[in-house]
């Protein structure tokens, strides 16, 4: 039995990790030919934004609440060129790293410190078109061998510290399933999540007020949302600023849930611990999922992200695992149009 409980607890780590992919969270966006907001990019050369990105995830449980890990860092956006139908951007890491939580203390310092060194080394060239959406990362193959590289030296690191993991755990398979998520130019974009952040609702109209939408397709879900003209801050507004918010709750049926565990797990256990995982009879163990998903957008007139942030509450089996990503401009340089240069660093 104390074999099951350490089983279970590791599930419900890995499933927390995994929960935002299961998540069939709803895209808030709606057509109508109501009074809208349109999130639309209006970027000139040289336009640079500085931001700060924070993640923090930690899991409660009864009255303990434990950090599993915190990280702090800033980074630059720059509109390098135009191209026929948008913008060509450069991301730069600028540094003021910090970092924190079990899943660091569990590793040397050294080797997060090396990881975040070979990122920062590293600058991505990317597309948007005029809209704003997403579209290229055009040396996604440069990014791809940082990934590699990193990965590389967190199992160092992770296998010299557990040399027991590997009999659970073959290496190998940890290390290919890693790489496997970052083989194409498509699986790229997870790298970087703060420019899916930044850009996610770009390209998109939302109703001005307050929306519901109920969705039974898959796992029933219900989306509120909020979009209206104003500023995060007064102190910061301008005209033209808007927002918008939304909250979205899910529930995953236990055994979906021990179906996604279990395939995601398969692939990187050894043989004889995928057997022990199905012996083990994962839907006595496991109960529903319940999934609240929280969102907020604060955008510039001209479409430039102001501030942005994504939570993700997952309960399971009595634990409550919260995962928040947090960005904050920094200071801004603007090109408007007509010649004028408008710069102003928050305060």
């Amino acid at each position: 039995m104390k074999d099951y409980n350490k089983l279970l607890f590791v599930i419900i780590v890995f499933f927390s990790n995994v929960a935002a992919v299961c998540a069939q969270v709803q895209n808030l966006s709606q057509e109508s030919e109501d009074s809208t907001i349109n999130v639309i990019s209006f970027f000139c050369k040289n336009d640079t934004m500085d931001y700060r990105i924070s993640m923090m995830k930690y899991k409660i449980h009864e009255n303990d609440t434990t950090l599993n890990y915190f990280t702090s860092s800033d980074f630059r956006i720059i509109v390098r060129d135009s191209t026929s139908n948008g913008y060509k951007l450069e991301y730069i890491e600028l540094g003021n790293r910090q970092i924190d939580g079990d899943e660091v203390d569990f590793l040397d310092k050294g080797v997060w410190s090396k990881i975040a060194s070979l990122s920062e080394k590293q600058h991505v060239i990317f597309t948007i078109d005029e809209l704003g959406n997403l579209q290229h990362i055009e040396n996604w193959r440069e990014v791809k061998q940082t990934m590699y590289d990193s990965i590389d030296l967190l199992c160092d690191s992770l296998y010299a510290k557990t040399p027991e993991l590997d009999s659970v755990m073959p290496r190998s398979r940890l290390e290919m399933s890693m790489k496997s998520r970052y083989a194409s130019e498509e699986s790229m974009w997870g790298v970087y999540e703060e420019l899916q952040l930044l850009f996610g609702v770009h390209g998109k109209s939302f109703t001005i007020g307050r929306n519901e939408i109920k969705d039974d397709s898959g796992y029933p879900s219900i989306t509120t949302s909020v979009a209206s003209y104003g500023s995060y801050e007064e102190d910061e507004a301008l005209d033209g600023d808007y927002f918008i918010l939304g909250k979205t709750t899910q529930t995953i049926p236990s055994e979906d849930v021990a179906t996604i565990v279990s395939g995601q797990l398969s692939g990187m256990l050894s043989d004889d611990a995928v057997r022990k995982m199905k012996e083990a009879n994962l839907n006595n163990l496991l109960e529903d999922a319940q999934l609240t998903n929280l969102e907020a957008y604060y955008l510039f007139y001209n479409g430039w992200p102001c501030d942005m942030s994504k939570q993700l509450i997952m309960t399971l089996n009595g634990f409550e695992y919260i995962t928040t990503k947090h960005i904050v401009w920094l200071s801004r340089s603007w090109h408007v149009y007509g010649g004028q240069k408008q710069e102003q660093q928050e305060t």
